[in-house]
């Protein structure tokens, strides 16, 4: 009995054995699975946003009177272009020619009384150098011709300011710009240092901008460029100078102005026109969502070597989840090869045919 058990296990032995031979002989036999690849390329995308925006000056001076009077005339209108020295408004001036007048006989009555100070100095002197005068005399005198010196040079002043209170009559501008708003007519008085008319200076072009808070975290890094809505082909080139710290109440938008680098003759103190904003996003490798293989240590991707067909798990950044694609920032490489569909098949080792396109 026991002799007919054990010629049953060694039969059933030499079954199983000759069983796993031969699976493992269809295994070698098996031609390596066909995989579809992908050849990894990062991309870098343009973002733009476009806002509406104005041309100003950068600097827009108030000119003003520097004496109090009324204006007689008013010599440029808004829009006017003006060079330094250019006259713009004028007050009258006949009070202050009746105080130069008047400073002009004080200096003359002022220089008369040195004169005869000077001459009675001469015959003290000689008297007390021959004896006949106390020094006393002679240092009274001397205080006089101080004092007469002294009027004089006071009168002297008081005709320069009757001078120059005649020249501030007529206003001249102080550089070179564009007349943007006037605040005088004739027949007013205007008070000295009371804003008359205003000059934007044209040296310097700025694009002014509302920006949203969406953008201001990022304004500092990105590209800007200013274009009009009269000739949209020609590009000036803009960075930013100013950008407000606080929102404006009503509209929660931030004012920024952009310097417009190399303004032309085209574009006027005024002009409408469009910033644009755009910077460059993070390079990024698309795959297809069935390229991507999560064993709970976090996602990968199958890695294939081309010309031996070896795969091997590499794991990966995801940046992004569409519904097809996924965005990849980083795990792969320029240029390298990954599996494309059906990465949850795969084992680690597995020798694989990869191939660019499935045929049907």
């Amino acid at each position: 009995m026991f002799r007919y058990s054990l010629i049953g296990i060694l039969l059933a032995s030499t079954l199983l054995s000759g069983c796993k031979e031969e699976s493992v002989a269809d295994q070698k036999a098996k031609p390596a699975p066909i995989v579809l690849v992908q050849k990894v390329a990062f991309e870098t995308s343009d973002s733009e946003q476009t806002f509406s925006a104005t041309v100003k000056a950068r600097v827009v001076s108030d000119q003003a009177f520097r004496v109090t009077g009324k204006v007689v005339n008013r010599l440029v209108s808004v829009g006017d272009v003006v060079s330094v020295g250019s006259p713009l408004a004028e007050i009258d001036t006949s009070d202050f020619k009746l105080q130069l007048t008047q400073a002009s006989a004080e200096v003359q009555a002022a220089q008369q009384s040195l004169d005869q100070q000077l001459i009675q100095t001469k015959r003290v002197e000689k008297l007390a150098k021959d004896g006949w005068a106390a020094q006393a005399s002679l240092d009274q005198q001397h205080v006089a011709n101080d004092e007469a010196q002294a009027r004089l040079d006071k009168a002297k002043q008081s005709q320069s300011l009757a001078e120059n209170a005649i020249e501030y009559g007529l206003l001249k501008s102080d550089s070179d710009g564009v007349v943007t708003d006037t605040a005088i007519e004739p027949g007013q008085v205007i008070a000295a240092g009371q804003k008359a008319i205003s000059i934007a200076r044209n040296t310097v072009l700025e694009a002014q901008v509302a920006i949203p808070e969406s953008v201001v975290s990022r304004i500092a890094a990105m590209d800007a460029s200013f274009t009009t809505w009269n000739d949209p082909t020609k590009v000036y080139p803009a960075k930013l100078r100013e950008l407000s710290p606080a929102a404006d109440s009503a509209s929660r938008t931030f004012a920024a102005r952009f310097t417009i680098s190399s303004p032309d003759e085209a574009l006027k103190l005024g002009m409408s026109g469009q910033l644009h904003l755009s910077s460059k996003s993070q390079a990024l490798a698309k795959v297809p969502m069935a390229a991507i293989f999560d064993q709970g240590k976090g996602p990968g991707v199958w890695r294939v070597d081309k010309a031996t067909g070896k795969i091997e798990l590499q794991s990966v950044t995801v940046a992004s989840m569409g519904q097809s694609t996924a965005s990849l920032s980083g795990g792969v490489t320029e240029g390298e090869y990954i599996v494309a569909l059906g990465a949850q098949k795969l084992d680690a080792g597995l020798v694989v045919r990869p191939v660019d396109t499935l045929q049907r």
